[in-house]
């Protein structure tokens, strides 16, 4: 069955025009979708291009400039200070995009911005190199392009020809495009400590021979295209942590024949596994919305989605799972009750933990309030007895005073009786 729905032209132009193509570039630059924020690479309307005529620009509002596209012929490539006089601080979205010439690429002084996508495609890009005197970036020896903190891996040179790679730890934000198009990485670490919005956009689009990718525990999401055309990565293990896989994640990833969602799952986004090789899928409970075409979908030589003829979806009854085959026309088989019921539990772990956090906190509060009701009353008793020893010494006062009153009446009265009998 060859389903083809409205909306399907719509997203195709989405996942093809935000997936450029490395390996199968064409000699014109395609346009790309604008919906999602990204700028269109053939609109140069309003850039300015420098006296030399190697770059176009743009005027940020400090009145420093941003460069949007290399037109110079130089291979090795030095980025210039300024532009007709006015400072260089950063690259626009598709700075150097498909320069498939260049071969290294080294950072003046002042760059401290980047675009989406600027090196998107540079398939001879051997090494990044920076100017001492920034102070932001550096580069480690093999040319790999990091911030200056040690937290951030920027970029990754597409024809650096290593088979593997562990991200340094410390490193907790993945730039978007990062390793894109790297055909000779088949393994890549991913270090603790890297979180769902610090891996972006199309990380590892277009790694042709990535076969296997490592997540660490803390990973909470995977991000738009991330994956996507990864035409050598068979499978995946996800963490137990993981709570959502973006649009297109694994888009065309040709050789994915095995995939184990985590019970953690919550949302699964539209055409995320659109283009894979395996034709069946356990979806858990928990998952509470998935995208159109995520699962049972492929794009054909013409570009458009058409779903798959026998794709299988295992779920469990009254879930989000069973709405979308009966949606999309796709068999669904229930498993049982007691399987949904441990999914179920396994879905509602988070809440129980934060219901248990809650039952601590409550219980602390409690505590923190009767410590503080003894403490008043303690005070409050020290208040008291402090008072009925000043009152009872002010008593003693006045008795003293009332006897030594009582004396010395009685020793006047004996006086007046003395003068008398004389």
């Amino acid at each position: 069955m060859k389903l083809k729905k409205t909306a399907a032209a719509l997203l195709s132009a989405l996942i093809i025009s935000l997936t450029p193509t490395c390996a199968f570039a064409e000699d014109s630059e395609k346009d790309f979708d604008t919906s999602d924020g990204y700028t269109d690479v053939t609109d140069d309307e309003g850039y300015l291009t420098d006296s030399e005529g190697n770059y176009k620009y743009s005027l940020n509002d400090d009145g420093t400039a941003t460069i949007e596209k290399y037109l110079g012929k130089e291979t090795s490539v030095v980025v210039p200070e300024e532009l007709d006089g006015i400072k260089v601080t950063g690259f626009g979205d598709y700075t150097y995009y498909m320069r498939e010439d260049i071969t290294d690429i080294t950072l003046s002084e002042n760059i401290a911005d980047f675009g989406w996508f600027p090196f998107y495609g540079c398939l001879a890009l051997k090494e990044f190199k920076v100017n001492e005197k920034n102070p932001i970036y550096t580069v480690d020896e093999n040319g790999i392009l990091f911030d200056q903190a040690g937290e951030c891996i920027m970029a990754y040179p597409a024809a650096l020809d290593k088979e593997e790679y562990v991200i340094p730890d410390g490193i907790i934000c993945i730039n978007s495009s990062a390793f894109a198009c790297n055909p000779y990485l088949k393994k890549v670490t991913i270090p603790e400590g890297v979180i769902a919005q610090y891996m972006g956009i199309r990380a590892f689009a277009e790694c042709t021979a990535l076969e296997t990718v490592v997540f660490p525990e803390s990973l909470t999401a995977i991000s738009q295209f991330c994956f996507a055309a990864c035409t050598s990565l068979e499978q995946v293990e996800f963490t137990n942590k993981l709570q959502k896989i973006d649009q297109a994640a694994f888009y065309n990833c040709t050789a994915l024949d095995t995939v184990v969602l985590p019970s953690s799952l919550q949302e699964i986004g539209q055409g995320a596994f659109i283009s894979t090789a395996f034709d069946q899928i356990k979806i858990p409970a928990g998952v509470s919305s998935i995208g159109y075409s995520a699962f049972g979908y492929y794009t054909d030589d013409k570009d458009e989605i058409v779903q798959m003829d026998d794709f299988t979806i295992y779920g469990y009854n009254n879930t989000y799972a069973q709405s979308y085959c009966n949606e999309n026309g796709i068999d669904f088989v229930p498993l049982d009750d007691d399987g949904a019921a441990e999914t179920e539990k396994a879905k509602n772990s988070s809440d129980e933990n934060n219901l248990n956090r809650n039952r601590i906190i409550w219980a602390v509060c409690i505590l923190l309030v009767i410590v503080i009701i003894i403490v008043i009353v303690i005070l409050n008793n020290k208040s008291k007895k402090l008072k009925d020893e000043d009152e009872g010494d002010y008593e003693d006062f006045e008795l003293e005073a009332d006897e030594t009153a009582d004396k010395e009446e009685e020793a006047s009265d004996s006086n007046e009786e003395s003068d008398g009998e004389v």
